[in-house]
């Protein structure tokens, strides 16, 4: 599962149609999205961001539910 978050959501891509090519699709999809990102191109985020929610291979997740890896500072020792 690849995550991306954009304008303060996080957003989950689920591909399952491509049998043994799923996760190479969900990573080419995140670095269109990254690319995108480069060139400033944000309305060609929002209009994919809105088609996969829309057809399902994208899912809004909750924030809370993301678990970020500690940093330098949250580390007890």
């Amino acid at each position: 599962m690849i995550q991306y978050r954009f304008e303060r959501k996080t957003y989950k891509i689920i591909i399952t149609d491509e049998g043994d090519r799923n996760e190479i699709r969900e990573q080419q999809i995140y670095d269109d999205f990254k690319y995108c990102e480069s060139i400033g191109d944000w309305q060609t985020i929002k209009n994919r961001i809105r088609g996969g929610v829309h057809w399902g291979w994208m899912v809004e997740i909750d924030d809370t539910m993301i678990i970020e890896p500690p940093t330098e500072k949250d580390k007890f020792w």
